[in-house]
């Protein structure tokens, strides 16, 4: 059975539960009815980063989807499962160099490169 679990059901999982802030690693690994340690081992070799980062950039594409079209950074930090406008805000600094807010202003300023500032971004994740 821990075989059989691939890289499709792992993002799978991910995809149906990284709104949910309460989700992380180990529920990921209870949904999976793996333990913490294979789960990580699986990912890493599977996906090139850990489990942690593949939902957190499951949740910063959605953050970039959402900020692109308008949507208010409290709104986007609970609608993407970050649960605070800091652990958006921080996640999103980290990764991107800028804030959610500084991006959204981005997208509005310059709306003829949008499309290509946001590939940018997600090729990063």
């Amino acid at each position: 059975m821990k075989n059989s679990i691939g890289r499709k059901q792992i993002i799978e999982v991910i995809k149906e539960n990284y709104t949910d802030p309460d989700f992380n690693v180990n529920k990921l690994a209870r949904i999976l009815k793996i333990n913490r340690s294979f789960l990580f081992k699986k990912v890493i070799i599977q996906c090139n980063c850990n489990p942690k980062q593949l939902i957190e950039n499951k949740r910063l594409a959605y953050a970039l989807e959402l900020l692109s079209v308008g949507e208010k950074v409290t709104y986007v930090a609970y609608k993407t499962g970050f649960n605070n406008v800091y652990n958006l805000r921080r996640t999103f600094k980290k990764r991107f160099n800028f804030t959610p807010s500084k991006f959204r202003e981005i997208c509005f300023s310059q709306p003829e490169e949008k499309a290509e500032i946001i590939q940018n971004l997600l090729n990063k994740l």
